[in-house]
């Protein structure tokens, strides 16, 4: 029976029980997703999880080879061994619960709705009738924003839907093609930032009553505040939901090893930090948080040991 483990710190457990065998591995990456992946001017591959494996990597003398692999095979991939790890913000939602079994996340991607400024749409809610993009087909923030409809009683019914990635997202809103679209992302993201140089916009918050909604219901979600000055001319804080991005491997590994990840990478925050600024976003609390699921077993032994969880 196939399985697959999504595992927030798998990486480096893969890499110092491996170093004898292997001294490279393969990743897996779509890069379109600033600033966790993207492609620089040199179509190189660069984002925080490529420079996070790259340090881990080098603590353990091993090399990562990133592919450039599509999104919408990018599980399939796995599964077949193409390669031995998916590092791409790979985000929770219900249907990949059902084939794959998650350990701790190691970062928040907060859900960004973005407004054209002086609309009427005081609320979420005032998006009824509006042309909207909700993400590419089957990606992790249409899953995100169907939940977030729901919360508040409607669906993609309810909007003229348009189904585009951030880039194109952002482009249709410079032209005024689309009153709001959504961003699923690690702030500040490259398209909010490009858009603020050109153009005016608010980004929405979630209601208290719709965010307790999506807490009880999908156990994933953390409450995140946007602050204000996140992004010129983002004036105001704006209070969104965030779920756990997460590195994705083979389920072949031990108790000791996602044990020896876990403790591998939390008790090296700081050179994670030293390589990319939002190293600094890592910490064990977080990663015990919004999780919806059981923990590994060897991820669950690290945080009893350091008294995350009880």
């Amino acid at each position: 029976m196939f399985r697959r483990f999504l595992l927030a710190i798998l990486l480096p457990a893969v890499m110092a029980t491996s170093a004898a065998a292997a001294e490279k591995i393969s990743v897996a990456c779509n890069p379109t997703w600033p600033p966790m992946e993207l492609l620089d001017d040199n179509k190189q591959i660069v984002g925080f999880d490529v420079d996070m494996i790259h340090a881990i990597c080098k603590e353990v003398g091993l090399e990562a080879e990133f592919r450039n692999v599509a999104w919408d095979g990018i599980f399939a991939g796995v599964a077949a061994g193409s390669y031995d790890l998916v590092a791409s913000g790979v985000t929770i939602t219900p249907e990949r619960q059902k084939a794959f079994l998650f350990t701790e996340p190691y970062y928040n991607v907060s859900q960004i709705i973005v407004m054209q400024n002086g609309q009427s749409a005081a609320s979420f809610a005032d998006l009824k009738g509006k042309t909207v993009s909700v993400g590419d087909a089957g990606s992790g923030t249409e899953f995100n924003a169907a939940q977030i409809f729901e919360a508040y009683g409607m669906t993609f019914d309810d909007i003229n839907k348009q189904s585009l990635g951030f880039t194109d997202s952002a482009d249709k809103f410079k032209d005024g093609q689309l009153d709001a679209f959504f961003v699923t992302a690690g702030a500040p993201t490259t398209c909010i930032t490009d858009l603020a140089t050109s153009n005016d916009f608010v980004i929405l918050s979630i209601g208290e009553t719709e965010m307790q909604y999506l807490k009880d219901n999908y156990g994933y979600y953390t409450e995140y505040t946007l602050a204000a000055g996140t992004y010129d001319k983002q004036t105001e804080d704006a209070t969104t939901v965030a779920v756990k991005a997460t590195l994705i491997a083979a389920d072949d590994l031990s108790e000791d090893v996602v044990y020896n990840v876990t403790k591998g990478i939390f008790e090296n925050i700081e050179a994670i930090k030293a390589t990319h600024a939002k190293g600094a976003e890592l910490s064990a609390d977080s990663g015990v948080q919004g999780v919806s699921i059981p923990f590994h077993a060897g991820a669950e032994k690290y945080f009893k040991e350091i008294g995350k969880l009880g």
